[in-house]
C-alpha cells in the first residue's frame, strides 16, 4: 500500500496540481482539512474522489498537535506514506521507496518576467529556476546555510523533528519540487498570507512556522517579494535535475509489479536507500567521535590550565622559601632594632621620672628654698646697697 497524506487550508488554486501530480500513483491519500472556506473541498470530491477527508476545522495550525496526529495516522497504515505539503510535488514511483529513505527537495521560484501559470500547465515545465542545495534564508537575507534538505519517508518507531526535514545523505532517484514561493498567480501570494491566521501565539514563540509570520513581525506582500528576490539571487536553472527525475519516472512507472526488471529496479533503489543509511551513520559516527575529540580536548586545556597555575602557585612557594633565610634575617634585625627602641624609652622615661620627682621634692622644701634667697640674693643688693651709699 502506497499511501500520500497531506493538510489543506484553502488551498482552491493548488490543489488541482497537487492531484494531477499524485492521485494515479499513491494509492490511497488522506487529506486533513483546517477548515477551508474556498472551493479546496469541492475540488477534492470532483479530482480526488478516492481520498478520505478528515475534518480539523476546529484546530490550529498547532505544530506540535498538527504532527502528533500524522504520526497516529500513519501509525495505522502499513507499507509506505509519504507525508507532503500541497506546495510539495513528487517525482518518482512510490512503489520503489523503501522505509527510511530521505527524499531531496528543491524549490521552484518564478522570476518576474515569467508569466503565470495556467490551470492546465505543470510548474515544472514553466519554472526552471530553483534553489539547489535547498539554502535557508535568514531573516535579514544576508546569512545562508548551504545544505540539501529533504523529506523522509516513515520508519516505524522512528521520532520526527517538527517539520520533519531531514539533511540528504547520498543520492536517490526520487525528489520532490517545491513551490511556496514561488509567485506563479496572485493567488499564491494570498495562501501565503493567509496561513499566519492559523497559527498558534505558542508556536510564535517557540518560533516554528517563521516562514509564514516573518518572525512574529506580519507577512505581508512585500515582506513576501523582498524573501523572493533573496531567493533568486542564489538560484540555478535545476532544469537537468527535474528532467532526469522525470524521465527516471518515466520508465519505472512502466515497469509491470511483478516483472524481473522491476525486481532488479526495486533491489537497485535499496542501495540508493542502503548508501545514504550508512553515509548517515558514518556521519553520526564521526559526529560523536569529534564530540569525544573536542570533550577531550577541552578537558586537556582544563588540565593544562591547572596545572599551570600550580606550577605558579609552586613557583611563588620557591621564591618564598628561597628568601626564608633574608626574610629571617631581616626579621631578626627587626625585632634588635625594636629591642632597643624599647629600652632607650625605658631609660628617657626613668631619666623624666627622675626630673619630675626632683622638682615635686623641690616644690615641697619651701624653707630651704628661702635660705637660699636671703644667702645668695640678699648678699648681692646689700653688697650693691652699699656701693651706692
Amino acid at each position: 500500500m502506497t499511501t500520500l497524506i497531506s493538510h489543506i487550508y484553502n488551498e482552491e488554486f493548488l490543489l488541482p496540481f497537487f492531484i494531477e501530480r499524485h492521485y494515479e500513483k499513491f494509492e490511497q491519500g488522506i487529506i486533513l482539512d483546517y477548515g477551508s472556506t474556498d472551493g479546496s473541498l469541492r475540488v477534492l470530491k470532483e479530482l480526488a474522489p478516492n481520498w478520505s477527508i478528515i475534518d480539523c476545522s476546529e484546530e490550529a495550525f498547532d505544530a506540535l498537535k498538527l504532527d502528533a496526529l500524522v504520526h497516529l495516522i500513519e501509525e495505522k497504515i502499513s507499507g509506505v506514506c509519504l507525508v507532503l505539503t500541497t506546495t510539495e510535488f513528487f517525482i518518482g514511483d512510490p512503489r520503489f521507496i523503501t522505509n527510511g529513505m530521505i527524499l531531496p527537495s528543491y524549490s521552484l521560484l518564478r522570476k518576474r518576467d515569467e508569466p503565470e501559470i495556467q490551470t492546465n500547465q505543470k510548474f515544472h515545465e514553466v519554472y526552471k529556476s530553483g534553489i539547489s542545495p535547498f539554502r535557508v534564508v535568514s531573516e535579514g537575507h544576508t546569512e545562508r546555510s548551504t545544505r540539501l534538505m529533504g523529506r523522509k519517508i516513515k520508519v516505524s518507531k522512528e521520532k520526527y523533528p517538527i517539520g520533519r526535514h531531514f539533511e540528504v545523505l547520498g543520492h536517490t532517484p526520487f525528489l520532490i519540487y517545491r513551490v511556496a514561493n514561488c509567485l506563479a498567480a496572485d493567488e499564491m501570494i494570498v495562501r501565503r498570507l493567509q496561513i499566519q491566521n492559523k497559527i498558534p501565539l505558542g508556536d510564535v514563540k517557540l518560533g516554528l512556522g517563521v516562514q509564514h509570520t516573518n518572525y512574529g513581525k506580519g507577512l505581508d506582500t512585500e515582506t513576501l517579494l523582498e524573501t523572493v528576490d533573496a531567493e533568486l539571487l542564489l538560484s540555478e536553472d535545476i532544469t537537468d535535475v527535474i528532467s532526469r527525475a522525470l524521465e527516471i519516472e518515466s520508465k519505472f512507472l512502466s515497469l509491470e509489479t511483478d516483472s524481473a526488471d522491476f525486481n532488479f529496479m526495486k533491489k537497485l533503489v535499496f542501495e540508493f536507500e542502503l548508501n545514504q543509511r550508512l553515509i548517515e551513520e558514518w556521519l553520526h559516527e564521526n559526529a560523536r567521535y569529534q564530540s569525544e575529540k573536542l570533550t577531550t580536548q577541552i578537558e586537556l586545556e582544563k588540565w593544562r590550565k591547572d596545572n599551570e597555575d600550580i606550577s605558579q602557585e609552586n613557583q611563588r612557594l620557591r621564591v618564598l622559601v628561597g628568601s626564608s633565610a633574608a626574610l629571617d634575617e631581616r626579621l631578626k634585625e627587626a625585632e634588635h632594632q625594636l629591642n632597643m627602641l624599647v629600652e632607650n624609652s625605658s631609660q628617657r622615661q626613668h631619666e623624666l621620672l627622675s626630673e619630675i620627682k626632683f622638682l615635686k621634692d623641690q616644690c615641697r622644701r619651701p624653707s630651704y628654698n628661702f635660705s637660699l634667697l636671703v644667702s645668695n640674693i640678699f648678699p648681692a643688693i646689700k653688697s650693691k646697697f652699699k656701693k651706692l651709699i
